[in-house]
C-alpha cells in the first residue's frame, strides 16, 4: 500500500514530471495522483516514494517512466469525438486538401501531412482516415494514399492499444454511426477490428512535446484538440512556437473546445466555420521598400 506522499515529495515528483513530459499536476490532484501510482508501487514492490523516486530518474528508469506517463496521462477519447470539428475538416478542410493535391506548387506538392497530436487510443486519428476515405470515394480525383497520417502520444500504451485497432463495444459506440461501424469494421468475439485499408493509412510514433520536433517536419493539417490542457501557460506557448513551425503557412489548427491560444502570442489568428473555431497562422509581413 502507497504510502501518502508528503507536500514535499510530490513538490518533487511534479517538478520531475513537468520537466521531463511538460505535464503539469496541481497540488488538488495529489490524491488522485496516489491512486494511479498505486499499481505501479505493487507491481514493482517499492517499499516509499523515496525508493520510487530514485529508480524512476535512474539510467534504467525508462520502462518506469513508461509506466509513469501511461498512469498519469487520461486517454480519454471517441470517435468523432464532439461531432462538429470532424464536419468542419469534412466540408471546409477536405476540398482544399483536394485543390493542394491538385495544384499546389503546380501539382508538385509531394501530398498533404496530417498530425493528430496527443491521438490516445487512436480514435481521432482512425476518424479522419473514415472522411478521407469516403471523400476520396466520392470525389475520385485523389487517392488516399497520397495524405499522410502521422498520429503520436506519449503513452506507449495507448499508443498500443491503437496500433492494434481493436475497440470495445462500448467504445465504437460512442461517436461511431452504425454506418461507419459497419463499413469499417469487423466484429471478432467481444471485439471490434478497424478495416486493414483505414489502419494503414496511420502511422503511430511516441512524442514528447518537450523534445525537439523538428524531425517530425511540416504539417497541412494539424489536430492538437484536448492537449493544451496539461499544460502551465509558459510550456503551453513554448509548445503553440513549436507548432506554428510545424504548420504550413495554409495549414489549420486544431485545439479544443475549451482550450485557449488567445494570449500565448504563439502568432495564430482565430477563425470560424459553423459551430467550430480552428487557427491560422499570422505570417510575418514583408516590408518593401521603395526607391
Amino acid at each position: 500500500m502507497i504510502e501518502n506522499i508528503t507536500a514535499k515529495d510530490f513538490e518533487i515528483f511534479r517538478n520531475f514530471v513537468k520537466e521531463s513530459c511538460g505535464i503539469s499536476l496541481s497540488y488538488d490532484r495529489l490524491f488522485l495522483i496516489e491512486r494511479k501510482l498505486e499499481p505501479i508501487f505493487k507491481s514493482f514492490e517499492f517499499s516509499d516514494f523515496s525508493e520510487f523516486y530514485e529508480k524512476l530518474t535512474s539510467i534504467n528508469g525508462f520502462f518506469l517512466r513508461e509506466k509513469l506517463f501511461d498512469a498519469i496521462t487520461t486517454n480519454e477519447t471517441c470517435f468523432f469525438r464532439d461531432g462538429h470539428p470532424f464536419e468542419t475538416f469534412r466540408n471546409l478542410v477536405m476540398p482544399k486538401i483536394e485543390f493542394w493535391l491538385k495544384n499546389k506548387s503546380g501539382g508538385k506538392k509531394p501530398g498533404v501531412r496530417i498530425w493528430s497530436a496527443g491521438s490516445s487510443t487512436g480514435q481521432e486519428p482512425y476518424s479522419i482516415a473514415m472522411i478521407i476515405n469516403q471523400y476520396a470515394s466520392l470525389m475520385n480525383s485523389f487517392s488516399p494514399d497520397q495524405i499522410e497520417i502521422f498520429a503520436s502520444d506519449i503513452s506507449s500504451g495507448a499508443l498500443g492499444r491503437a496500433i492494434s485497432g481493436q475497440y470495445t463495444s462500448s467504445q465504437v459506440k460512442r461517436g461511431l454511426s452504425e454506418q461507419n461501424l459497419s463499413i469499417y469494421f469487423q466484429q471478432a468475439g467481444n471485439k471490434w477490428i478497424i478495416d486493414q485499408k483505414i489502419r494503414n493509412m496511420v502511422e503511430f510514433k511516441r512524442v514528447n512535446f518537450m523534445e525537439n520536433l523538428s524531425s517530425l517536419g511540416k504539417f497541412d493539417v494539424i489536430f492538437f484538440r484536448n492537449v493544451l490542457i496539461y499544460f502551465d501557460s509558459a510550456t503551453k506557448t513554448k509548445i503553440l512556437e513549436k507548432i506554428y513551425e510545424m504548420l504550413s503557412d495554409d495549414g489549420y489548427l486544431f485545439i479544443g473546445a475549451s482550450e485557449m491560444i488567445m494570449g500565448t502570442d504563439a502568432g495564430f489568428k482565430s477563425e470560424r466555420y459553423d459551430q467550430t473555431i480552428f487557427y491560422k497562422k499570422v505570417l510575418p509581413q514583408t516590408n518593401l521598400s521603395s526607391e
